[in-house]
């Protein structure tokens, strides 16, 4: 079973993210902390919210797929197609989160979110994550 991925942008992060950003804000804001502290707080969330959507640490990955057992290949929006190994699937409900080690040995994170995949597509991840999972070594 080979995955191929096409990711579509997601509605779902978004509105997650914007949600917690919410919440986090409103319990600063209901602290017991001093007036200028908490809008330096809150500045300080909404400055850090703004540079992860902006920077290049979030990677805009258009399309996932797997060569063979150990090699995965992936293409940013910009373009550029790079090479890797799949280190480790986790399944969070709405997400998966694969991480890659590029040939330089520099590690990526990739969040997959329900609503970015096909329902073909999910399931191969899924069984991905419940295969990585039985070839873990928890001892």
């Amino acid at each position: 079973m080979l995955v191929d991925l096409t990711l579509t942008p997601s509605r779902v992060q978004p509105v997650i993210h914007v949600l917690a950003l919410l919440l986090l804000s409103a319990m600063i804001w209901a602290s017991g902390l001093a007036w200028p502290l908490r809008g330096g707080l809150i500045s300080l969330l909404l400055g850090i919210s703004w540079w992860l959507k902006n920077s290049a640490v979030t990677h805009r990955i258009d399309a996932l797929w797997q060569g063979d057992s150990h090699t995965w290949y992936w293409q940013q929006r910009q373009g550029k197609r790079h090479t890797g190994q799949l280190l480790g699937v986790r399944h969070l409900g709405l997400v998966i989160h694969l991480t890659l080690k590029t040939a330089s040995g520099k590690r990526i994170f990739l969040s997959v979110w329900r609503d970015q995949v096909n329902e073909q597509q999910w399931r191969r991840l899924c069984v991905l994550h419940v295969l990585n999972d039985s070839q873990q070594n928890w001892f």
